[in-house]
């Protein structure tokens, strides 16, 4: 999710400026999980894995001011039909 300073969705002009040429800060939350608890506790883990592609595509942004969130946020152990996972929250919450 991406959000500017303001918390809202990134909007512009399309070259990543503001009005002033100043480019906004956009501040990216991570947030990945996974529907079984099995591996989670091997030192490097799909939750980690999940988490490669958004981190490589916000560095890839930096120029536009993109700047990854330094919590991650990771529910291990909750299925896609669990509406109300932890770290989901907590993310949205932290954030607006």
């Amino acid at each position: 999710m991406a959000a500017n300073e303001n918390g809202n969705a990134k909007s512009g002009n399309g070259n990543g400026k503001a009005p002033d040429g100043v480019t906004p800060k956009v501040r990216c939350a991570i947030y990945t999980r996974k529907s079984t608890e099995e591996g989670l506790d091997q030192e490097f883990n799909s939750l980690m894995r999940n988490a490669r592609p958004p981190e490589s595509y916000i560095a890839s942004q930096r120029h536009e001011g993109w700047v990854t969130l330094p919590n991650r946020y990771d529910d291990g152990g909750y299925s896609g039909g669990n509406d109300r996972p932890p770290c989901a929250a907590e993310a949205l919450a932290g954030h607006r």
